[in-house]
């Protein structure tokens, strides 16, 4: 399992995008979080982080819990918060 807390994926134009569409889909559960208040360019590329893990067959609520945070910033006091939220996602029990 893996946690991507307002990620950066807007680094070098978003070449980390390409990288993930190519690799291989891995199981276990992902997920994936930005704040609304951040900048809209770390706002779109994680909105296109999301939609790239969804065409490599992640579902969305089974191994894969995206939270858009309509107060969030780019700040551990909103990652802590928010991690709250995703450690019980990827820690629940696989289901079938």
């Amino acid at each position: 399992f893996a946690a991507a807390l307002s990620p950066s994926v807007w680094f070098a134009g978003g070449a980390m995008l390409d990288v993930i569409a190519r690799a291989p889909r891995l199981p276990g559960r992902l997920y994936v979080d930005i704040g609304r208040r951040e900048d809209a360019r770390s706002v779109e590329f994680a909105r296109r982080l999301r939609d790239v893990l969804l065409e490599k067959g992640y579902v969305a609520g089974r191994d894969l819990k995206w939270l858009e945070d309509a107060d969030g910033v780019h700040h551990e006091s909103a990652w802590g918060r928010r991690f709250r939220k995703a450690l019980p996602f990827l820690l629940q029990a696989a289901t079938p």
